[in-house]
């Protein structure tokens, strides 16, 4: 039954040849869910789409301030000036890591290893804009990498095998106990780290039954997906 709940993991080939594009809207539609009603969001998804030009980095770094400045007064999209800027910040942040690594975006995120996706964590966090926390955590996830996300009930999973972290870690210390704890299991169960993650979740907080649980993660992760 256990397996009916594990997502599928995207294929790699599928997944390194993504266009930026892609990448980007993943980026901005967790910028601008965060903290908000994410059924706001996904219903203005199309204006969005429109408005920021299908998210092509290099038209929208083309564009010249003025246009920028508009989109504070568009209210086809959600008008948060601060968010609206991580659109042409991340744009930029994509395109200098393509021309940095000399590969596409997809790839170097492909080619980072699972092993050590807090060092990757802290490279989106430190280059990107506002993709810190959670939201990057999320942004991994949908986009397809193989990856862990620290929700609550991971983290309770993990305290309750005596792991000693924080309630809600951000520190270094924390991350890299976390880290080291999930390549473990990694090397000894040989799950993808997204299935490990999922588990972890599974074994704490509140149980439903396991349909519901499948039920509702399709249409979730239908969501996350979807660009």
């Amino acid at each position: 039954m256990l397996n009916l709940l594990l997502p599928p993991i995207l294929d790699r080939s599928l997944f390194k040849t993504q266009s930026s594009n892609v990448f980007l809207a993943l980026m901005t539609k967790g910028v601008f869910q965060s903290g908000f009603v994410w059924r706001v969001i996904e219903n203005k998804w199309d204006n969005f789409e429109t408005a920021f030009l299908n998210f092509d980095c290099q038209k929208l770094l083309s564009q010249p301030d003025e246009k920028w400045d508009a989109y504070a007064e568009d209210k086809s999209i959600v008008r948060n000036v601060i968010k609206i800027q991580t659109v042409r910040d991340n744009a930029e942040f994509i395109l200098n890591v393509e021309q940095l690594e000399g590969k596409s975006f997809g790839q170097v995120l492909d080619e980072w290893p699972a092993s050590d996706l807090i060092g990757l964590w802290d490279m989106m966090k430190k280059n990107g804009s506002r993709l810190g926390g959670m939201t990057g955590q999320y942004f991994l996830r949908r986009a397809g990498k193989d990856s862990f996300l620290l929700s609550q009930d991971v983290v309770r999973s993990l305290q309750e095998m005596r792991l000693d972290i924080k309630d809600n870690p951000t520190s270094k210390r924390d991350f890299k106990l976390i880290q080291q704890t999930l390549n473990e299991i990694h090397q000894k169960t040989k799950l993808p780290y997204t299935h490990i993650s999922k588990i972890l979740a599974y074994s704490s907080g509140e149980n439903y039954e396991a349909e519901h649980i499948a039920s509702e993660t399709t249409r979730f992760e239908e969501k996350l997906i979807t660009p």
